[in-house]
């Protein structure tokens, strides 16, 4: 059972008519959701607005670039890319600055970059066609793929960056499971990252990792779960309608941390309230939806593993850091994708999108034949 059959998103008629009348969406997506981030941002920390604008101008240029060039030939030059990344990678270990205990920006010039943000759009590229290929019929091709994934995994774990590295195992995962990987391969590996994870608590994790894990389980105790406390309060303060743009006293007074990046959603709830968030939340899930509904609507079966990789990554994002903004998920650090502060985000969804909108641009689609 492949990638079509697993994956059904409404009858072929109709995926036809509603998925062609919105190439529009991931571009007007992309607007709203960076014009959200610049209204909170200007009303919960105005300094760093400006910047912002920026990197959204610079972020909507790179998915247009990205999406007008040919996807066959991001296949051709994907192995550049994989070893691109790695090789950024290795250097942020040896060469990055140092940010609370882990090295994950790679200084260029008068700016930084985070290498490991661009990691899951590079692993599909790579990891799809080796499935589309292929395919996974036995464990060596099974630990092929596994080596490929592992390999960045590994890295970005090591900077130390887990929550980075658990999402583009999970999404690289679920490409795997729609390649056509048996209930066997899928149960052995379950069995791995089982015993993989009970190695990272006891060996790899820092103190301040293994701290935020248990502060979910014990948010009233101590200082470990202020994060979650205060982010709750937020949330739970804008009510239906917020407090309006200005006038959240959680994010205003700083009792919110990191009230631009890991915290932006609470920052928006207590000021957008409820309709607010709910408004974002959809914007999201209608954006996975269409990237899910048109993955199977391709002929190149390494397009719609790549359109699926980030599809599952800004579902994974997005549930989180929204999880973990209500005190549902343990604090990981994952930013929210378009609307957290950071170029390296930012640019990193534009691309990934200008990725997946290639792919669909690509002649020979057949939504009739393969949507249902």
């Amino acid at each position: 059972m492949g990638l079509v059959s697993k994956l059904r998103v409404t009858s072929p008629r109709k995926s036809s008519a509603i998925l062609n009348a919105m190439r529009w969406f991931v571009p007007a997506v992309l607007v709203i959701l960076g014009g959200i981030s610049l209204l909170t941002l200007r009303s919960v920390a105005t300094e760093l607005a400006t910047f912002q604008f920026v990197f959204v101008l610079i972020s909507l240029t790179a998915y247009l670039a990205v999406s007008r060039v040919p996807f066959e030939w991001w296949l051709k030059t994907r192995w550049v890319w994989y070893a691109g990344l790695n090789i950024m990678l290795v250097t942020t270990l040896l060469l990055g600055s140092v940010t609370r205990g882990s090295a994950r920006w790679l200084p260029l010039g008068p700016v930084s970059a985070q290498p490991s943000q661009f990691a899951v759009p590079v692993v599909a590229l790579v990891v799809g066609m080796v499935i589309a290929r292929r395919g996974i019929n036995n464990w060596r091709q099974l630990a092929s793929g596994l080596g490929l994934i592992a390999l960045p995994a590994g890295l970005i774990a090591i900077e130390p960056d887990l929550g980075t590295a658990i999402v583009l195992v999970l999404s690289m995962g679920v490409v795997l499971w729609l390649g056509n990987l048996s209930w066997k391969y899928a149960g052995a590996l379950l069995l791995a990252l089982a015993f993989v994870a009970v190695i990272g608590w006891t060996s790899l994790l820092q103190p301040y990792q293994q701290q935020r894990l248990t502060s979910f389980v014990q948010q009233q105790q101590g200082q470990a779960g202020y994060n979650a406390r205060q982010s709750l309060i937020a949330v739970g303060s804008g009510q239906v309608f917020g407090k309006g743009l200005g006038q959240g006293s959680q994010s205003h007074l700083r009792f919110l941390p990191e009230r631009q990046t890991d915290f932006i959603f609470a920052s928006l709830a207590e000021e957008w309230g409820f309709v607010g968030s709910t408004l974002v939340i959809g914007l999201y899930a209608v954006l996975v939806w269409y990237l899910l509904g048109t993955s199977t609507g391709l002929h190149r079966p390494a397009g719609s593993y790549l359109i699926v990789a980030v599809a599952s990554l800004i579902a994974l994002q997005t549930v989180i850091n929204i999880g973990m903004n209500m005190s549902l998920l343990p604090i990981t650090g994952i930013t929210l994708p378009f609307i957290s502060y950071g170029g390296s985000s930012l640019l990193a969804t534009a691309l990934m999108l200008g990725l997946a909108q290639s792919a669909l641009s690509e002649g020979g689609r057949s939504y009739s034949t393969h949507v249902g």
